[in-house]
């Protein structure tokens, strides 16, 4: 609700809060799609409300491995459009954390990749095993 207001100095407290609430795991997965909806509206406004929005967005990212597809595009969207900014603090913010973000999310597509190759060459060896053992 504060960062649907206009006023400045509220929505950076609100945005504050919420990177708090994200990082302690107090917000819940239904809400998300909300909040990168509520960065997205509240991305117009100053410096510090667009660098704040940078920092959230890492923090809900790396916070809520379950963002994905079509979220995941509008979250990285803002990452793209902050990053036309003309204002040089915010357009290197907006580099830097999207680079973050890629990294983050191919690192977290390998290791998935890994535990699922993991997964079946276990299952793979143990059935080898079964049909292998001698029988007691």
């Amino acid at each position: 609700m504060g960062c649907a207001t206009k006023n400045a100095k509220v929505v950076a407290i609100s945005l504050g809060s919420l990177q708090r609430l994200i990082a302690l795991k107090a917000v819940s997965q239904s809400v998300v799609p909300l909040i990168v909806s509520t960065m997205n509206d509240a991305m117009s406004q100053g410096v510090d409300i667009q660098l704040r929005i940078l920092q959230t967005l890492v923090s809900l990212i790396t916070n809520f491995p379950s963002i994905h597809e079509e979220l995941l595009g509008e979250a990285l969207l803002l990452c793209f459009k902050l990053q036309d900014s003309r204002i040089a603090v915010v357009s290197s913010t907006a580099a830097a954390t999207l680079r973050q973000l890629v990294m983050f999310i191919f690192e977290k597509k390998w290791s998935m990749r890994i535990v699922e190759r993991a997964t079946t060459l276990w299952s793979c060896l143990r059935r080898r095993f079964r049909t292998v053992a001698p029988k007691r």
